[in-house]
């Protein structure tokens, strides 16, 4: 295939009008060719079918008229009947056989009978019933239709074999004909190629020959045209290109003086930008053949021109004294265009009339043509050029070629620059690197196998480390090895992970310094990826022990001042100027509920006022007005955010100069203060009254003393006399009514006593519950008929201690006062229980004491009292009742009781709704004691033991001698207790008991009854008194085991009481 074409290629003709031939002939013939092949193919294909046809036709002919012979099996008839068909033109066989294949009518009578074996003549035995053809090819076409019954039942074939000779001639006839066609239009095509290419070429001839001219030289010569056809445009084109290539010759010409002139520029070893410039300038006027140049910067911001230089000949021709080297842009005329329009102005007529020009100076040198361009760096004009008086005018060009000299000039210029200001920032690190003394300035190549090698360091490195640049540089690890080993692996870490991200590098790292010290470094460095991958880092060191130093010792300042403020109560905060919190203390965050990480940094309105302010907050205004405040915020004020009473304090602090840095607050709960205040007052009231109770108690105790002796006296003398004087006598009765106003004086006495809490009582372990059951009747009778007592004893009711009978004076007191309240008929409650009291409810409640008590409730359902009269209730001598109704110490004798007792005594009431005293006396913890021997009435009327009576008062001395001489007794009296021992002394017999006042001149009845139980053992003690004044008692509470009576005493009272004594162990 290859050296067929190899053939071809070199039988093919070189020139045009040839090849066009060649090829017209060559399309012609492969044309024809195609057409030939398809009408021989279409031909063939339509005598094959229509062959096809007309062998059918006659097969199913033959089989249609055979059909009713082969049913009557007329073999003869059928016979007839193929050799008629036999006649048809190009037939070569018919035939009739059955469907087993036996042949029954053949136009070749020896076939008759035989049956057909052959593989094609098999296909038809149990075939389909219809046309098939047996057997088709250039030679023969055998076609096989079915006989069928008048049922429709295949009884046999009917076969036509017909030749297909004639279409074979037909074909050839077809084809020979074709190839006289092809053979004419090859010839016709060739001869109107040859007409083609001969017009063709001529022109192309024509361009050959004009090219080979300009080949030589003449670059003048130029294809005539005189037509309009393709080759005519060609020409034109081709005229077109000659045109163009001259133009480009001129302009690379010039782009080659451009280059040149910058490679002079690039190559002038300018001292500074004006020689550069100056250089530039003769270069620019040389590339433009001008005459003239002026180079000026330009100030955008300033909107100035400064002069930078003129050409030579500028000067020469110039002859204005000192010329101006600065113009403002608004003074400039024509020339200022260029910046003002941002484009190159070009003037090839200066002479003429321009509304833009404002004139030139006389001296300045005559203009004819000019073109001056903006010099641009990134958008911004920073220079102008101008050139003038150029022989032929100014066109495009000149501005190319000036812009494009220009630009590369002012690159060299910023590069200059560039150049100049690194110099500058060389020497100014260097200046800075060698005076740098707070630390060192480096530069450290870390190689991708982790290899680091210092590229610099600064001077400073001997100062920090002891060694040389020179030696840093050449061993690295004279500075890694000096960084604290705990810090190493960290240090490293954060290193490479700022390589890998490409980031600042920074650490703080304690450092060993020379003389073996800690010192601590920052370290800041950046990176710049090298081509080999290594990273160069560009850093500083700096000594921050002073810093970090100082950070210990703020962090310290911080912990302390945190431990301050949390160790106060007080709700203490920090705010910057804007108000957002900066610190706060433990407080604060209990007053808010919040914590650290969700207040700091967050505005402190969100936590005061969450819902906005109320009302115009005098805090926050002074937060934001910046001036201090105080001011004291009561709980129910909406800006309160604590809901308690507030001294706030807005502290604004300041710098040395008195400029606000900070907002201090401080929000201090005055409820504990003022409940202190409340306490103190109620303390300082309680001590008044205490005071004042002590006061009356003296008072009491030292009229009581005498009063009770002289109503000793006064009873003891009635009593005689009653016994002396006939009951039916007048005289009985008078001397009965003494003896009753006198115990009633007695009484008083007693009750100014017991709110005085200078009663002499006797403790004694009790069951609330009996000692009250005890006294209902009583109280019954007390109250009267028209009020209901109701008794709700508790169980299991705690013992308490204390004297019977103030038990009995707190009943009767608040009974009574009860009975008063109601006005008819009423209802009292008396209640007793068990309570244990907490020390929540002594915080509220002043006066109590946390413990266990009994409580002793009286209720009633009378008319009630307000607060103010329920406030003077337990004071001595008030009262409600009118004038000689009441002496206004029942409750403050039930008060003194309680306190005698360390108990204490709430009361409510509302006007109309009745009152409840409830007194709370402390639960006795320990064993039951024992009582003395009850002695009847009977057994105490006397006896004969021996009695020590001692009485500094001569009145009661005599009167008590005389009641125990009445009772049997014998008497030893004494008026001094000095004789009470000599007489003791003295006594040959048994003294059985001393009875001795309490208070005496001398000596008291205790320090007596001391000496005389060392001298008598046995000596059975009883004390007496009109007040004990705490010798034989504390607080008015007798000390255990003393026997005590109280004066003024019945005769009856002293028998019971001394048989008592006498009979006890």
């Amino acid at each position: 295939m290859t050296s067929l074409l190899n053939i071809v290629k070199g039988l093919w003709p070189t020139k045009i009008r040839y090849q066009l031939i060649c090829g017209v002939a060559l399309v012609h013939l492969l044309l024809m060719t195609f057409f030939v092949f398809d009408l021989v193919s279409r031909q063939r294909d339509f005598l094959r079918q229509q062959s096809l046809e007309q062998t059918t036709n006659l097969a199913e002919a033959l089989a249609l008229n055979s059909s009713s012979w082969v049913l009557a099996n007329d073999v003869i008839g059928l016979q007839e009947i193929v050799r008629a068909v036999g006649q048809y033109p190009g037939l070569r066989y018919a035939m009739i056989i059955s469907t087993n294949g036996k042949v029954l009518a053949h136009t070749d009578e020896s076939h008759i009978g035989q049956y057909l074996a052959d593989d094609k003549s098999r296909t038809l035995h149990g075939a389909e019933s219809k046309i098939k053809v047996i057997h088709a090819d250039q030679e023969l076409l055998d076609v096989a239709a079915p006989i069928l019954a008048g049922t429709g039942k295949n009884i046999g074939w009917a076969r036509i074999a017909q030749g297909q000779e004639k279409i074979t001639d037909n074909l050839v006839i077809i084809s020979r004909n074709g190839i006289l066609y092809t053979l004419l239009a090859i010839v016709m095509g060739s001869l109107f190629a040859l007409l083609l290419g001969n017009r063709l070429t001529s022109g192309l001839n024509k361009l050959l020959l004009i090219s080979q001219q300009i080949k030589h030289g003449r670059r003048d010569q130029r294809m005539k045209i005189s037509h309009h056809d393709e080759i005519a445009l060609l020409g034109e084109g081709f005229n077109s290109m000659l045109d163009a290539l001259v133009a480009n010759e001129d302009l690379i010409l010039l782009n080659q003086q451009r280059l040149e002139s910058l490679a002079d520029i690039f190559q002038f070893q300018a001292a500074n930008q004006q020689e550069l410039l100056d250089y530039a300038l003769e270069q620019a006027i040389h590339l433009t053949d001008s005459k003239f140049g002026y180079i000026y910067y330009y100030d955008e911001d300033k909107r100035e021109f400064t002069l930078n230089s003129w050409s030579k000949e500028a000067l020469k021709e110039c002859s204005i004294i000192e010329p101006p080297t600065r113009y403002q842009l608004d003074t400039c005329g024509l020339w200022g265009e260029t910046v003002r329009q941002r484009r190159p102005i070009l003037v090839n007529n200066f002479q003429a009339e321009n509304p833009l020009k404002k004139g030139y100076p006389q001296g300045h040198v005559a203009l004819s043509k000019f073109l001056t361009i903006p010099i641009f760096l990134e958008k911004q004009i920073v220079a102008v050029l101008g050139v003038a008086n150029k022989t032929e005018d100014y066109n495009q060009t000149d501005i190319t070629q000036l812009t494009l000299l220009m630009d590369g000039v002012w690159k060299l210029v910023e590069r200059m620059r560039t150049e100049e200001a690194l110099r500058a920032s060389e020497s100014r690190i260097q200046s800075i690197s060698n005076n740098f003394t707070a630390g060192m300035i480096y530069q450290v190549v870390i190689r991708p196998d982790g290899t680091r090698t210092f590229t610099y360091v600064s001077d400073s490195v001997k100062q920090l480390y002891g060694v040389s640049p020179e030696e840093v540089m050449a061993d690295a690890t004279l500075i890694y090895s000096r960084v604290d080993e705990n810090y190493i692996k960290s240090l490293t870490e954060a290193e490479k992970e700022a390589g890998r991200t490409f980031s600042t590098f920074t650490a703080e790292v304690p450092i060993k310094d020379p003389s073996g010290q800690t010192r601590w470094s920052s370290l800041v460095s950046t990176p710049t990826r090298m081509t080999d991958g290594s990273i160069c880092w560009n850093g500083i060191e700096l000594i921050i022990t002073d810093r970090k130093e100082a950070e210990q010792k703020l962090a310290q300042a911080a912990r302390e001042w945190s431990a301050a403020m949390d160790a106060s109560d007080d709700v203490i905060y920090l705010l910057n100027l804007e108000r957002h919190i900066i610190r706060a203390n433990k407080a604060f965050y209990l007053a808010t509920g919040t914590t650290q990480e969700a207040t700091i940094g967050h505005h402190i309105v969100e936590f005061i006022h969450p819902q906005g302010e109320p009302i115009p907050c005098p805090v926050c205004r002074a937060q934001e007005e910046q001036r201090d405040l105080q001011i004291v915020m009561e709980a129910d004020n909406p800006d309160n955010p604590m809901s308690r009473p507030l001294d706030i304090t807005v502290k604004i602090v300041r710098d040395q100069e008195q400029r606000p840095m900070s907002i201090l607050m401080t929000l201090h709960d005055l409820s504990t203060a003022r409940k202190e205040m409340e306490e103190k007052v109620n303390l300082e009231r309680q001590l008044q009254q205490a005071q004042k109770m002590e006061s009356v108690g003296r008072l009491a105790g030292g009229v009581a003393h005498d009063f009770n002796n002289m109503l000793g006296v006064i009873i003891g003398h009635t009593e005689l006399a009653m016994e002396l004087v006939d009951p039916a006598q007048p005289l009985h009765a008078s001397l009965a009514e003494i003896l009753k106003a006198a115990q009633r004086s007695a009484d008083l006495t007693r009750q100014l006593l017991t709110f005085a809490r200078k009663q002499t009582v006797l403790p004694k372990v009790l069951d609330l519950n009996k000692t009250v059951e005890g006294m209902l009747t009583m109280l019954c009778r007390l109250i009267g008929e028209d009020i209901a007592l109701n008794w709700q004893p508790a169980t299991n009711l705690w013992p308490v201690k204390v004297d019977p009978s103030q038990i009995d004076q707190i009943l009767a007191n608040l009974c009574v006062n009860a009975r008063d309240a109601i006005e008819g008929v009423g209802k009292l409650s008396i209640e007793t229980g068990n309570c244990t009291i907490d020390e929540d409810y002594c915080t509220n409640h002043l006066g109590t004491s946390p413990g266990e008590y009994v409580l002793l409730s009286v209720s009633d359902s009378g008319c009630g009292m307000d607060k103010e009269t329920l406030a003077h209730i337990f004071e001595p001598f008030f009262t409600t009742k009118g004038v000689g109704e009441g002496t206004g110490l029942g409750l403050a004798t039930v008060d003194g009781v309680v306190h005698q007792n360390n108990g204490f005594i709430n009361a409510y009431s509302e006007p109309g709704q009745g009152t409840t005293f409830t007194i709370y006396l402390p639960r006795h913890v320990g064993q039951a004691e024992q009582t003395l021997p009850k002695i009847t009435a009977d057994a105490a009327l006397g006896g004969q033991e021996t009695i020590l009576l001692v009485e500094d008062e001569p009145a009661i001395l005599k009167m008590t001698t005389m009641m125990f001489e009445g009772l049997g007794y014998t008497v030893l009296a004494a008026n001094r207790p000095a004789d009470a021992i000599r007489l003791a002394r003295e006594h040959t017999g048994k003294i059985c008991l001393l009875m001795t006042d309490v208070v005496m001149p001398e000596m008291n009845g205790r320090d007596l009854a001391e000496k005389l139980l060392a001298l008598y053992p046995e000596l059975k003690i009883l004390f007496m008194s009109g007040y004990t004044a705490d010798i034989i008692a504390h607080n008015g509470i007798l000390d255990e085991k003393a026997n005590f009576i109280q004066k003024p005493f019945l005769t009856n009272d002293l028998a019971l009481k001394v048989r008592e004594v006498l009979e006890s162990e």
